[in-house]
């Protein structure tokens, strides 16, 4: 880790920084579950190159968070790069958060989540929605669950995987008599 610091600090100090070396070695760190490094190099990132937190590199670190089951210190990332409004966070990044927080259980913090992309003016994707369910099942909110599934087939945005979560999610709760 030190000798990639060494390069990015020399490339910083001759005004060549660049932000993918920064993407590559947080999403190594974060394949690795190697928080405190990713968090490093995003820190180095815009402390000692003085770049800006850019949509894609926060990604990186929302998702690196994401894969050590920390929605919370995730979303301290997406929250910087709102902070910074100079590149606002897209869909994505609001995909991997909400997914971060729907693999714990978290569905009022991934249905909050969703409310503020739409109201950044975003339109959520099927990736969003699926992660929302798999949230209202986690939390063994089936019934939550149904109505979200209600509202994407009045849109025509339900599949057979949306109702494939929530059956599971009723068969898991053992109330799959309910399920709609």
């Amino acid at each position: 880790f030190l000798s990639h610091v060494l390069r990015l600090d020399k490339a910083a100090a001759l005004g060549l920084a660049s932000r993918e070396p920064y993407r590559r070695l947080i999403r190594f760190h974060g394949k690795n579950r190697r928080l405190d490094l990713a968090d490093a190099c995003g820190r180095h990132l815009t402390e000692t190159a003085r770049l800006s937190l850019d949509v894609r590199t926060a990604t990186e670190l929302i998702q690196a968070h994401a894969n050590a089951f920390d929605p919370w210190s995730a979303l301290k990332w997406f929250q910087v790069l709102e902070k910074q409004n100079r590149d606002p966070p897209d869909i994505v990044a609001y995909n991997v958060l909400i997914r971060a927080f729907a693999v714990q259980g978290e569905h009022k913090q991934a249905e909050s989540l969703l409310e503020k992309a739409v109201a950044a003016g975003l339109s959520p994707s099927d990736s969003t929605f699926s992660a929302l369910l798999i949230a209202c099942m986690k939390a063994r909110e089936t019934k939550r669950a149904e109505r979200w599934l209600e509202r994407l087939a009045s849109v025509g945005m339900a599949h057979v995987r949306h109702y494939e979560t929530v059956l599971i999610g009723h068969s898991q709760t053992g109330d799959l008599c309910d399920a709609t």
